[in-house]
């Protein structure tokens, strides 16, 4: 579980700095805009691997429980 969300972060990481980076040269001006753009969609990345983990754990826990109830 924490290893596939780990991997998740990684996967996304490497293109954050890029998008931060090309930001001031696309939209100096709307600067605030692109904060918040850029802040629901981390938010949105976030909740996808949540959610992610959520239903491994989920799936985990219910397989452990069969498991353990054989």
């Amino acid at each position: 579980l924490l290893s596939k969300t780990s991997t998740d972060f990684a996967a996304l990481a490497p293109d954050q700095p890029t998008i931060l980076r090309g930001a001031p040269a696309l939209a100096p001006r709307s600067r605030r805009r692109y904060h918040s753009k850029t802040r629901r969609h981390v938010v949105a990345d976030f909740a996808k691997s949540a959610k992610c983990a959520v239903r491994n754990f989920i799936s985990a826990s219910v397989h452990n429980y069969l498991v353990r109830d054989n």
